[in-house]
This record gives C-alpha cells, structure tokens and sequence, in this order.
C-alpha cells in the first residue's frame, strides 16, 4: 500500500522506535511478567535493527 498520509502517520511512531526502542522494554517487562507467573521463556526479543 502506498499511502502518503498512512506513512505520516507512521514517521514519529518509527522514530521513536529507532531512537528510544520502547518495544524492547515493553517486551522484556512481559516476558517476565509471564516467567512470574511460571511461564517459561521461550524466545527473547532482540533490539530493533532497520534498514532504511
């Protein structure tokens, strides 16, 4: 899909991702979430890498 108003959109939320990386913290906060909870990890997410 090539939108010009659906990419705008997305330009901060990338930037934000590429700079602080908020989803590698939200993700490693439920992994252990889940191992509290006696669920065992089974796969651990790396930091974000992009090519643009």
């Amino acid at each position: 899909m090539n939108s010009p108003v659906l990419k705008r959109h997305f330009i901060p939320i990338m930037r934000q991702e590429l700079l602080e990386q908020p989803t590698f913290q939200l993700v490693n906060d439920t992994i252990a979430q889940l191992n509290a909870e006696g669920f065992k990890t089974q796969l651990r997410r790396g930091k974000s890498i992009c090519f643009i």
